[in-house]
């Protein structure tokens, strides 16, 4: 009673003599202490000194910029004086950390929600309801930006995305009931959708968790934004498909919606998910029990469908840009993103986005993960239908490939025997000379024929975003395309000029034959064979060449300074004694020269301990590895070959130029109008899409490779099953903490995480889960995460 009596007076007397930051910095103190009761005291005798406004000044006497409310909701759990605190200086709730490099843009709402405190939360949105309604949703769309929040789930930036990213399905129900929007976007562009797909990239480990809250989200807005399908029912009717939402259309700052952005950090699990959305990218037309009959929304897929969408959406933003009357709305973000707008024609512009086809050619994607996505029926069927369609052009391209390499070797014989004559004199026919002076033009059409194809195919990577990302896609077959084309062309105007060694012609000739591999990839009886080259050439042979070019530098040195003086011809010189050591090694070359040596035994010693090296050590590692290799690309043959159809087929389309893609190029997709609820103008829309009918054989009618890719599956589900089992059991003999929010605040994890999401959108207890064993997590940013506290 005394301490309290004492309290009383002495913050009175605070007050009265205006010592406004002595008496903050004590109530501070009082609440990082826990002291509730003091904390009272103070909050009580400012209220009655009508003094509240000084709470405000609180963030202005650290180096955090926190307020009050700050601390209280970090350091207390008692929701009682956080919502008397709440209640006497409201305007602490929209306060947000402005500490530009740590903890900027934090409010009170992103602590609570981080703690995975549904009460406080729950109290903190109430008290905005009754104290500032009208800045619930300010509130909701406050973004935290810090650079600590880097790669936590403070990475949604938005209250109801890392709330979404925490797995705390019943704070998600509380935000959605006080009016937070599933269609909010942050400061990067990005909806809940798009921030839950940069989760799971980078804690793969989390993915079916992080699923099972995609579902519950997607259910919340099947039945927030249902719309009547039975509307402008007429004869066009089957043209149109009713979806939930446009939100999953949606795309952030890089132009890319959630199944984009799934496809582009190689999330295979979420992708799955969201290409087989009932309404949204898949509607079921029928099931006649031997085939499925389903229709894929596909426009974000196929090269051609989003190229032309792209360019429907341009036409339709320069015919509506005059107006500029686009009406803003409640909570709608008043940044408007950016879209790649180009003045120039169809043939010039850009599209708004990359499709999920090139994605998969990335140099640095996961070659895993592209086999996964290409596996998936919607995406196998466009690879089927495009290759059908182009096979064709390709074929032709083959056979006149062909015929030019095996004419040119015949005018390479015939050449040569022309201007080099023999012993016995020019034994040429006057055919052969014929041959070669009427070939000679038509190896210069043909190398400038493969230098316009090699140009186009340069060019095309140069009009792509993010060019360094899909260089290297098909440069092993431009590149040598681009150097016939120079060393035809230098080979015809050379020869015009003078007789010369016909070197050109020579390196022609390597890299018209190498072409023929090319050619061979995408056969399925050839494409096993022809992966196996390039992996084994790209891979396993440089090094071991390295390797082995160490050792034959060094081995050389040494065996140069035992022969010095000997007069041995193979050994006069460093580069003859390099070649004689690999002769010696590969036991072409008599051995018995090594006792020449002006020190014999040293000699041998080093020829011996040379042999071990190269052949009992490396050449062995070479086949070990090479044999691993063949396993690895035998294993995945199937979209193996698919992936060497796709590259054809892009390689195809990247001699084209855009306007082709609207005028010539066939789309296997049909286009469609989908209506639904459009979230930014808030009003039923159309939008025109494509999308792919696909009949589907029941399993018992699969073909092989379907058969494969499911067993494939089957086997994962039943690793995930067993993984569950065990875990379920550690869940009820210990606490278990969040596995989505774990990567913040972990001190004050203090609950068992036991909520999960079914398909049917009830929540229901599951475990974390791995899904994919030894994968590395990726990292958006080159920031570690920190804790937050």
């Amino acid at each position: 009673m005394e301490r309290t009596k004492y309290l009383t007076k002495s913050t009175t007397q605070l007050i009265n003599s205006g010592e406004k930051e002595e008496f903050l910095l004590l109530f501070a103190k009082d609440i990082k202490s826990g002291d509730v009761k003091s904390a009272n005291i103070r909050l009580d005798t400012l209220e009655r000194k009508e003094s509240l406004e000084w709470l405000k000044e609180y963030s202005s006497y650290n180096s955090k910029s926190e307020t009050l409310l700050h601390l209280a909701v970090k350091k207390l759990d008692d929701e009682s004086f956080i919502r008397k605190l709440a209640e006497l200086c409201s305007q602490l709730l929209t306060s947000q950390v402005k500490d530009q490099e740590k903890f900027c843009g934090q409010t009170v709402l992103h602590i609570s929600i981080t703690k995975g405190n549904a009460v406080l939360t729950k109290t903190l949105l109430d008290v905005v309801h009754q104290k500032e309604n009208d800045r619930m949703s300010e509130l909701l769309q406050l973004t935290a930006t810090g650079g600590r929040f880097v790669n936590t789930v403070m990475m949604g930036q938005l209250p109801l995305s890392v709330a979404a990213l925490t797995g705390n399905a019943e704070i998600v129900d509380i935000l959605l009931d006080y009016g937070a929007n599933l269609h909010a976007q942050n400061g990067e562009g990005d909806t809940v959708f798009h921030s839950i797909v940069k989760y799971a990239a980078i804690y793969p480990e989390k993915v079916m968790a992080i699923i099972q809250m995609f579902r519950y989200l997607t259910g919340k807005l099947e039945s927030k934004y249902q719309i009547d399908t039975t509307i402008d029912i007429n004869s066009e009717d089957d043209k149109c498909r009713h979806i939930h939402s446009f939100v999953l259309f949606m795309k952030n700052r890089e132009n890319m919606t959630p199944l984009q952005l799934a496809a582009k950090h190689g999330v295979f699990e979420l992708f799955e998910e969201i290409i087989n959305m009932r309404n949204v990218y898949c509607f079921i037309r029928e099931n006649d029990g031997l085939y499925d009959v389903k229709e894929y929304d596909i426009t974000e897929i196929d090269n051609v469908s989003i190229i032309r969408t792209s360019d429907h959406r341009r036409e339709q933003r320069v015919a509506s840009k005059p107006e500029n009357t686009t009406p803003q709305f409640e909570g709608e973000p008043t940044k408007r993103l950016h879209i790649n707008e180009t003045p120039c024609g169809p043939c010039c512009f850009n599209p708004d986005s990359v499709s999920v086809l090139e994605m998969l050619f990335r140099y640095d994607y996961d070659r895993k993960d592209a086999y996964r996505i290409i596996e998936l029926t919607p995406v196998k069927n466009i690879i089927k239908m495009k290759w059908d369609i182009y096979k064709w052009v390709f074929l032709l391209l083959m056979i006149l490939h062909y015929l030019f390499i095996i004419f040119l070797t015949i005018y390479s014989v015939y050449n040569v025997e022309l201007g080099i004559q023999t012993v016995n004199g020019n034994n040429a026919s006057l055919f052969s000379e014929i041959f070669v002076y009427g070939f000679r033009w038509v190896s210069f059409c043909c190398g400038s024929l493969y230098g316009f194809i090699g140009f186009r195919l340069l060019s095309a990577k140069f009009r792509k975003k993010n060019i360094i990302f899909y260089f290297t896609h098909n440069l092993e077959y431009i590149t040598p395309m681009l150097i016939l084309s120079v060393t035809m062309i230098l080979d015809v105007v050379w020869s015009l000029i003078e007789e010369h060694d016909n070197i050109p012609l020579i390196v022609a000739l390597i890299c018209g034959w190498w072409l023929n591999i090319f050619f061979l990839s995408p056969i399925k009886h050839f494409s096993f064979f022809t992966e196996l080259i390039k992996q084994v050439i790209i891979g396993d042979l440089i090094r071991f060449g390295l390797v082995i070019l160490f050792g034959l530098f060094s081995f050389s040195a040494g065996m140069y300074i035992v022969f010095r003086g000997t007069g041995e011809d193979d050994f006069s010189s460093y580069r003859s004694t390099m070649m004689a050591m690999f002769k010696l090694g590969i036991g072409i070359s008599d051995i018995s020269v090594l006792y020449s040596a002006r020190i014999p035994w040293v000699a041998v010693t080093i020829f011996i301990v040379f042999t071990v090296f190269t052949y009992l050590l490396m050449l062995n590692a070479l086949i070990a590895m090479m044999s691993q290799t063949c396993s690895l690309v035998l294993e995945e043959r199937f979209p193996q070959w698919r992936t060497q159809q796709l590259s054809i087929v892009l390689l195809i389309e990247d001699i084209f130029c855009y306007c082709c893609f609207e005028y010539i190029l066939s789309c296997v997709g049909t286009p469609i109008t989908s209506k639904g609820y459009d979230p930014m103008t808030r009003t039923k829309k159309k939008e025109k899409r494509y999308v792919l009918e696909i009949h589907s054989l029941q399993m018992e009618y699969a073909t092989q490779e379907d058969k494969t890719s499911i067993n494939k599956k089957s086997a994962k589900r039943q690793t995930l099953c067993l993984q569950s089992i065990v875990e379920e059991n550690l869940l009820r003999s210990q606490t278990f903490t969040n596995p989505l929010s774990s990567n913040i605040f972990p001190a004050r994890q203090s609950s068992i995480y036991t909520t999960g999401v079914q398909a049917s959108g009830s929540f229901q207890p599951y475990s974390h889960r791995k899904s994919k064993e030894g994968k590395k997590r990726k990292r958006l940013e080159n920031l570690d995460e920190m804790n937050t506290n």
